[in-house]
C-alpha cells in the first residue's frame, strides 16, 4: 500500500510559494506530511496563501512558515534558508520556482538592455542565490528542483530574454549537480531541472506589448496548440512533477531535464498568436455563415454538430484564429456568436469579433457590446475586437474611449478597424496618439486581384503604423470561376440574397467582366480553376507580407470545402504567367470595385 505521508517530516523550501505552481507545490507537499518553508516577495500575498492552506488542510500550523524574499537579494536568500533551518533543521528539498516572463514580445535586436537584466535577475541571480545557500544547508541525499521551460530545448524568436535566463538555470543545474555529486560521494545532493509547458498560472495570462506600440497580446488556450495535449497544464500537475523529483522515487536521479510541456512541438512564439499551418500569412477562419438556417438562407453551420464539423476541420490543419461578427449570419444578426458559443469555440481558437454597427458606434454601445459578445462566445479576452463599418454618423472619439478602457480592463487583446476610408484611419491613429490611447494593430479589409486601391493610399498608412492587413473574400467571391453566371440558389452571386446583390453590386460591371475572362483563358492553359487561381494569387503574389502579420480571411460551404480551400492556400505560388494574367486584370479594370465602404 502506497505511504500517504511520504514527505513525513521532511524540510522542503519552496520559492514563489505564494500563487501558481509554488502555491499549488506547497500544498501538495504539506498534505503529504513535509514541513514547507514558502517563501515570495509579497508578505500580504504570503499570509493569504498561508491562511488558505490553514484552511484547507489539517494539523498544518506548526508545518507551514514563511519568510517574505527577494530571490534577487542574496541577504534575504540567506535569512530565509537560515532562518528555516534554525527552526527545523537542514534541508530535505528545494523547489526553486521564482520566475519572471518578458514584458515584451520583440526582436533581440529591439530588446532594451533594462528588460534583459529585469528577467535575468529574478530567474539566473534568484536561481544562483537559491542554490548557493540550500547547498550550504542540505542534508547528504537532499534533492534541489530548479524550475527551467520548453524554452530551454525550443526557445523561439522574440522571447530572447526570457529563453536565456531559462538557458541560463539549466547550466546553473548541471554544475551543481556535479557539485552535489563532490560534496557527498556516498549520498549526493541532487539536482534537477524540470521544464514546463505553458502552466495556466498570472504569469501566462500578463498582457506581453507588441512592437511598435501596437498594443499588448495576452495567450489564451486558443493560442495555446503547439503541443499533443492541447491545453495548458494546470499548477497541481506541474507541482506533482516538482514533487516526484524532490521525492525519494527519483532518487536515481540527478543532472536530469524533465518536459513535462504536454507534448510541446517547436515553434516560433510569436507564430502561436495565430497558428502552426502551412499558409504563407496568417489564415483565419470567416464565422460569417455560422447562423440560424431557418432565419438565414446563406447560413451553413447551426447545430453544434455543424458548427463543430466545420471549426474542426480548421483546428485540424493548425490553424487557431476565428472571425465573425455581432451582426452574423447577414440575414440573421445575431445568431453567430452564440453559437460558437455553445460550442465552446474559444477553448481551441482566439476569436475576433465586430462591433455591431447597426447601433451606431457610441461609447455606450461598444461598451455593451463588448461585455456581450464575451458572454455570447463564452471567453474571458476578444482576440480582435473591430469597429466593423464606419459609422458616419457619431463623433469616432469616444468608441476609441471605449475601446482604450477594454483594453485596459483586458476584455479585448487589442482592435482593429474594417472597411473605413485611409483618412479615417488616419484620423483614429491621430486621436490615438493624442489621447494617450491604444492604437489600432488590424485592418480588416476587401482585398483581391481585382479590389487592389488600397494599396495606393491605405497601405502606406498601415505599415508606417505597424497595422496587419486581414483580407477577406481573397478570391472575390468566386467571381474568377464564373459563379456569377449560373447564381446558386443562397449561394455568393444569387441577387435574392442580400450578399449576393452586394457582389453583384461590386463586381458585375463590364469593364470588370471582360477583363476577368481574359485572365480564364489563361488558367485554362494551365489547367488551373478560376477560384483556385485568384486565391493562391492573393496567398502568394499580392502585396500581403507575413513580416506584417498579415493575414487571409477564408470560409467555406462544408468542412470539405474548408479543406480544399486550405489545400490551395498551401500549394504555392502560381505559374509567372497566370499571375501575370491576374496582374492583368486589376491593370485594365482599374479602381472599379472599393476597398472600403
Amino acid at each position: 500500500m502506497a505511504n500517504p505521508y511520504p514527505f513525513q517530516d521532511k524540510v522542503i523550501v519552496v520559492s514563489g510559494a505564494s500563487r501558481g505552481t509554488g502555491l499549488a507545490l506547497s500544498r501538495y507537499l504539506l498534505a503529504r506530511g513535509a514541513k514547507v518553508s514558502m517563501a515570495a516577495t509579497s508578505e500580504e500575498n504570503l499570509k493569504k496563501a498561508v491562511a488558505g492552506i490553514e484552511q484547507d488542510i489539517p494539523d498544518v500550523k506548526d508545518r507551514v512558515i514563511y519568510f517574505p524574499t527577494d530571490v534577487r537579494n542574496p541577504d534575504d536568500v540567506k535569512a530565509w534558508i537560515e532562518g528555516t533551518v534554525a527552526k527545523w533543521g537542514e534541508l530535505d528539498g528545494a523547489a526553486n520556482v521564482a520566475a519572471k516572463m518578458n514584458k515584451s514580445i520583440h526582436p533581440i535586436e529591439d530588446l532594451e538592455l533594462e528588460e534583459l537584466k529585469d528577467v535575468l535577475d529574478v530567474n539566473v541571480i534568484g536561481t544562483f542565490n537559491s542554490i548557493k545557500y540550500e547547498m550550504k544547508n542540505m542534508k547528504p541525499g537532499g534533492s534541489i528542483v530548479n524550475c527551467g521551460s520548453q524554452q530551454v530545448k525550443y526557445a523561439s524568436g522574440n522571447m530572447g530574454a526570457y529563453a536565456a535566463s531559462k538557458n541560463a538555470i539549466r547550466g546553473l543545474s548541471q554544475s551543481a549537480a556535479y557539485e552535489g555529486g563532490a560534496k557527498y560521494p556516498k549520498n549526493p545532493i541532487r539536482v534537477n531541472l524540470l521544464c514546463p509547458g505553458c502552466i495556466d498560472t498570472d504569469m501566462i495570462h500578463q498582457p506581453l506589448h507588441l512592437p511598435n506600440g501596437a498594443g499588448t497580446w495576452t495567450m489564451t488556450e486558443g493560442d495555446h496548440l503547439t503541443s499533443i495535449i492541447k491545453r495548458y497544464s494546470k499548477p497541481e500537475e506541474i507541482a506533482a512533477s516538482i514533487a516526484f523529483l524532490l521525492g525519494d522515487e527519483s532518487r536515481f536521479m540527478t543532472k536530469q531535464e524533465i518536459y513535462v510541456d504536454g507534448g510541446w512541438m517547436e515553434a516560433n512564439y510569436q507564430d502561436t498568436m495565430t497558428s502552426t499551418g502551412k499558409s504563407p500569412l496568417k489564415l483565419i477562419l470567416g464565422a460569417a455563415n455560422v447562423g440560424d438556417k431557418e432565419a438565414d438562407p446563406w447560413a451553413r453551420f447551426d447545430t453544434p454538430d455543424e458548427v463543430n464539423a466545420f471549426i474542426d476541420a480548421f483546428a485540424k490543419r493548425g490553424y487557431t484564429q476565428l472571425d465573425t461578427a455581432a451582426v452574423y449570419s447577414p440575414q440573421a444578426p445575431y445568431s453567430s456568436e452564440p453559437r460558437l458559443g455553445a460550442v465552446n469555440a474559444g477553448e481551441q481558437f482566439s476569436i475576433d469579433t465586430k462591433a455591431d454597427f447597426m447601433k451606431g458606434h457610441t461609447k455606450e454601445n461598444i461598451t455593451h457590446d463588448i461585455d456581450n459578445s464575451l458572454k455570447l462566445l463564452k471567453i474571458n479576452q476578444i482576440n480582435i475586437y473591430y469597429l466593423h463599418v464606419p459609422d458616419r454618423n457619431n463623433p469616432v472619439e469616444p468608441a476609441l474611449e471605449a475601446l482604450n478602457t477594454a483594453y485596459k480592463d483586458g476584455k479585448i487583446r487589442t482592435w482593429g478597424i474594417s472597411n473605413f476610408r485611409a483618412d479615417e484611419v488616419q484620423e483614429m491613429i491621430d486621436i490615438c496618439e493624442k489621447r494617450g490611447f491604444v492604437k489600432p494593430t488590424v485592418y480588416q479589409g476587401h482585398y483581391n486581384a481585382l479590389v487592389r486601391a488600397g494599396e495606393k493610399e491605405l497601405f502606406p498608412i498601415l505599415r508606417k503604423n505597424g497595422i496587419a492587413f486581414y483580407a477577406y473574400s481573397p478570391a472575390a467571391g468566386g467571381l474568377f470561376s464564373r459563379s456569377h453566371k449560373n447564381p446558386v440558389p443562397n449561394g455568393r452571386f444569387d441577387p435574392a440574397h442580400k450578399s449576393g446583390s452586394i457582389a453583384n453590386s461590386l463586381y458585375i460591371k463590364p469593364s470588370v467582366l471582360g477583363a476577368v475572362d481574359k485572365a480564364i483563358e489563361v488558367f485554362a492553359k494551365h489547367n488551373i480553376g478560376g477560384h483556385a487561381a485568384a486565391l493562391r494569387w492573393t496567398a502568394h503574389h499580392s502585396i500581403l507580407d507575413k513580416k506584417y502579420g498579415d493575414g487571409l480571411i477564408i470560409g467555406a460551404s462544408s468542412p470539405q470545402q474548408l479543406e480544399s480551400n486550405v489545400d490551395t492556400v498551401e500549394e504555392g505560388p502560381l505559374p509567372a504567367e497566370v499571375a501575370a494574367a491576374l496582374n492583368a486584370v486589376y491593370e485594365e479594370a482599374g479602381d472599379e470595385v472599393s476597398y472600403h465602404m
